[in-house]
């Protein structure tokens, strides 16, 4: 798995490239909360697009990520998710859950999000 990300003033974007599973997970939780820890961080959005795999350790650290930006008041969004991966999120049925098709969508939304802020 790799892992990268841009910086469009208070909103962090990060790609997740190939598999995310097991072992590769840890780094990727390292790497995910140093970003949220940065002092202009308001928004994080995880984009999914190039990921190939994601096993149920992947999915459990996305949930742990959506909730510490909750408790933290970051605003939280995922985009480009397949068939799969949309079900899963869908099944925890949690409204604050910003989930979008496109990367564009989702930006829009955290624009919109952030001038309420």
């Amino acid at each position: 798995m790799k892992l990268t990300h841009s910086v469009i003033d208070q909103l962090v974007i990060v790609s997740i490239i190939g598999e995310m599973v097991g072992n590769d997970v840890l780094s990727f939780k390292t790497d995910i909360m140093a970003l949220m820890e940065h002092e202009d961080c308001q928004a994080i959005l995880i984009n999914l697009k190039q990921m190939t795999i994601i096993d149920s350790y992947g999915f459990g650290s996305i949930v742990s990520f959506y909730k510490e930006a909750s408790e933290k008041q970051i605003i939280f969004a995922i985009c480009h998710l397949d068939k799969s991966t949309s079900e899963f999120f869908e099944y925890l049925e949690d409204p604050t859950l910003a989930i979008y098709d496109t990367e564009t969508d989702a930006i829009e939304y955290i624009e919109e999000e952030l001038k309420q802020h």
